[in-house]
């Protein structure tokens, strides 16, 4: 196995011996870099995973809320523009709305903006930004983390409430994040956000309502925090994808 840190390699455009004797490449993370290294890759007939185009699908998280809406994914209405003209579009109904970053950088904490007058004072860092209407929940995010076409779900407190968690969870109050028997239709929905994007490694963030999950997120390869044995399933799911690569 070789690690590469890409921000600390250079390397020819057509450097056809940068990925030689490899069988697999593994990708983790989104930089300009690392990219670049991946379509060098690919074009060189290298076997990666997750693909270029499958982690840039999901970079821009106004594209990610228009693909799934379009694909007919249970998901918030969104609005994306100038934090201004946003302010001026959305309509009074829509409140509340979470602000978050197009680029879907962590550097952009989000926020909870409970009407327009408010949306308009916000000094916003970037050209533009994707407003998506605020969830009520119960307190917990559902993630589900996906390795291939293994689903795992756990709730975990969610960052945009306070809201009690139900009694009966009241004493996992303390946990990080507590297990859940990932029903056939959270299975289902994981699988499908997978292929709509075409991701191996990635998860899904859900609120919890009434309907069942709605998809607020798709992110490639998180850090599957709290599943048990994920290292070993990433580890055979990685040497799958090479066999099936030298077949």
């Amino acid at each position: 196995m070789t690690v590469v840190v890409p921000e600390s390699h250079a390397y020819g455009t057509g450097d056809k011996g940068r990925f030689q004797g490899m069988d697999l490449v593994i990708s983790r993370g989104r930089s300009e870099g690392l990219l670049c290294l991946l379509h060098l890759a690919e074009v060189q007939g290298v076997a990666t995973t997750n693909r270029r185009a499958a982690i840039g699908s999901v970079h821009n998280k106004a594209e990610v809320a228009i693909t799934l809406s379009a694909a007919g994914v249970p998901t918030p209405p969104a609005y994306v523009g100038p934090v201004r003209e946003l302010a001026r579009s959305i309509p009074a109904e829509a409140y509340p709305i979470v602000l978050k970053a197009v680029s879907g950088d962590d550097r952009y904490p989000l926020r909870i903006v409970r009407s327009a007058p408010e949306l308009a004072r916000i000094s916003w860092p970037e050209p533009a930004a994707l407003a998506q209407r605020f969830q009520p929940g119960n307190g917990y995010d559902l993630k589900l983390y996906v390795i291939g076409r293994d689903v795992w779900a756990l709730r975990k407190r969610s960052r945009l409430d306070a809201s009690p968690a139900p009694e009966s969870e009241s004493t996992s109050l303390e946990c990080k994040a507590f297990h859940v028997f990932p029903a056939s239709a959270m299975e289902a929905l994981a699988l499908k956000c997978g292929e709509l994007f075409g991701l191996d490694y990635y998860s899904v963030d859900c609120r919890e309502t009434t309907d069942g999950p709605v998809v607020i997120d798709v992110n490639d390869f998180p850090n599957y925090s709290g599943v048990a044995g994920a290292d070993e399933r990433l580890a055979d799911h990685a040497l799958r994808c090479a066999c099936r690569r030298k077949k």
